[in-house]
């Protein structure tokens, strides 16, 4: 199982936007991640 650029790039993204605005992103960025593995 590979992680790629993309996805470092997202997980990133997610975590910088947590330190802003943690309730709103841990919605956001739970959705893509649930959005991911319905798609596998």
């Amino acid at each position: 199982m590979s992680t790629t650029i993309q996805e470092l790039k997202l997980l990133e993204f997610c975590i910088l936007e947590k330190m802003k605005d943690i309730e709103f992103q841990q919605y956001r960025c739970g959705h893509l991640k649930n959005e991911h593995e319905w798609k596998k």
